[in-house]
């Protein structure tokens, strides 16, 4: 049995009802968002964040239509957030693939992106839960400052861990976070329940985007394209400066004046070559995946609490999953 099916076999009829349900959802009679559409369920992903809600749920008791919605508004918000945010990075690919936003154009993704937004608060709705309404609400609004955050550090000269940290934990680790608190609340977890698995998925969210930070440095081919389907070192491109990168400029003071260049969008290929070459050479991935692993281990304390055992076993897979993915 693969690890994915070992994470999802405490869930997989609870996943089979979701899939249904968020396909349903976006369906409609208009050709070109038909289109859009049916592009985006193409290529949806490993869907760990439904996954990590329908466990969360099945660990406080019986997954329900409630929690299906909400599961469908998280994931249909987080859809959303990754057209805009291609948009706004002017990213020509997804995981390898053309982007919404190079599949059709800017425009049409963003109404696209518009149209998943007001789906997600339509599912929030749909759950009768003020509670849940608020959560897609306020993360909506997180999901933003977070990507604000990021295009505003771009203008700045100063850069470290702890403006990286704020900028994933709004980017990332909030949607986990919301899947966990909202499964165990809409499942009848109680306060702690809910608290426990807030928590855990803060620290699944945060590993999840170390790990994606790390693939951002290796190569299929040891040269090329990286195993995220772009370009070792897109992330520089981009502007972005991550935990590898971060720990060079502690560790080498005189790289920090190239790695300013980067921030500002005029380093060069070549410089960023040198960049991701001497990261490596500082152990800069020995570092974020040491980090990576001790946000894991803290997960551990955490899920000795789950009393169900089939859950509690599928929960240490998906963590380990989610540090050790390559892609």
């Amino acid at each position: 049995m693969s690890s994915l099916e070992i994470i999802q076999q405490p869930v997989k009829e609870e996943l089979e009802h979701f899939n249904a349900l968020f396909t349903s959802s976006l369906s409609t009679g208009n050709g070109m968002l038909k289109t859009a559409l049916d592009y985006v369920l193409r290529r949806k992903g490993k869907q760990m964040r439904p996954i990590l809600m329908l466990l969360a749920g099945k660990a406080c008791g019986e997954v329900n239509l409630k929690c299906l919605h909400a599961a469908c508004a998280l994931e249909l918000l987080h859809t959303a957030s990754l057209v805009h945010d291609d948009i706004v990075d002017e990213s020509p690919l997804r995981r390898g693939v053309p982007s919404l936003n190079a599949f059709l154009s800017n425009q049409a993704a963003v109404l696209v992106g518009d149209f998943l937004l007001s789906k997600a608060l339509e599912h929030s709705v749909m759950t009768r839960n003020q509670r849940v309404m608020k959560v897609v609400a306020q993360l909506g609004q997180t999901l933003a400052q977070g990507e604000l955050e990021q295009l505003d550090n771009l203008e700045s000269e100063e850069f470290g861990e702890s403006s990286y940290y704020d900028v994933i934990r709004k980017k990332t680790a909030s949607l986990f976070s919301a899947c966990g608190e909202l499964g165990a609340m809409l499942c009848g977890g109680s306060k702690g329940d809910v608290v426990r698995f807030q928590g855990l998925g803060t620290l699944a969210g945060i590993c999840f985007q170390l790990r994606d930070d790390i693939l951002d440095y290796i190569a299929e081919d040891g040269v090329g394209e990286g195993t995220l389907g772009k370009p070792v070192g897109q992330d520089m491109r981009e502007g972005k400066l991550t935990l590898p990168v971060l720990h060079l400029a502690q560790v080498c003071p005189e790289c920090r004046e190239k790695i300013l260049s980067i921030r500002k969008g005029i380093a060069s290929d070549d410089d960023i070559r040198k960049i991701v070459r001497l990261t490596i050479e500082n152990d800069g991935i020995v570092y974020a995946e040491k980090t990576m692993c001790d946000f894991c281990n803290m997960t551990a304390g955490l899920l000795d609490d789950v009393k169900n055992v089939e859950v509690q076993k599928s929960l240490k897979e998906y963590i380990s999953f989610v540090a050790g993915r390559k892609w």
